[in-house]
């Protein structure tokens, strides 16, 4: 029984108000998540999952400016983070599951 999940990366608010997820590897943002965390999500509401989710800030943080950004910067990404996730969650848990096609296994 899985009892809790972790994610990770980086936020920020776009101007229309929505929140963008960034990976961050080697100090170079790689893509966004968005779409890789509602399929995360689906699939956890698939397999009846009901634990918790965690935020992780696990990643070398990034120099501006020639400084590393200060702990406003994880706070800034928790929030976000935690906003990010709340509404992915509760979208696709409004949705009914997909169920997987049983004719596959009859035989």
């Amino acid at each position: 029984m899985q009892v809790m999940s972790h994610f990770g990366g980086e936020f920020d608010r776009s101007s229309d108000g929505s929140i963008i997820g960034v990976d961050r590897i080697d100090g170079i943002i790689t893509g966004e998540t968005n779409q890789y965390y509602r399929d995360f999500a689906r699939a956890m509401h698939q397999i009846g999952y009901q634990g918790y989710t965690s935020y992780e800030l696990c990643h070398q943080l990034p120099v501006v400016n020639g400084e590393t950004v200060g702990i406003e910067f994880a706070h800034k990404n928790a929030q976000l983070a935690a906003e990010f996730m709340r509404t992915i969650i509760r979208e696709e848990y409004s949705r009914k599951p997909a169920t997987p096609e049983l004719s596959a296994f009859a035989h």
